[in-house]
């Protein structure tokens, strides 16, 4: 079994197709395919990808305007 102390797991911002989210911990953010996404912070993250990854759903965020905020 795995545990760890997970007070300070930090916090974040994502922005989901142009609308911006504050992340603490405990929030959950799905994001489906083909989706364009970039956040920013200083958080521990948790990655579930179902289906698997698959590079042709893969969209980049062209620019993370988020670290201009």
């Amino acid at each position: 079994m795995f545990t760890k102390d997970m007070k300070n797991i930090g916090t974040g911002v994502f922005k989901i197709e142009n609308d911006k989210y504050n992340v603490v911990q405990g929030n959950v953010i799905e994001i489906p395919p083909n989706t364009e996404f970039v956040f920013v912070g200083k958080m521990k993250l948790i990655l579930i990808m179902n289906p698997a990854f698959n590079k042709d759903n893969e969209v980049d965020g062209a620019y993370n305007d988020l670290y201009m905020d």
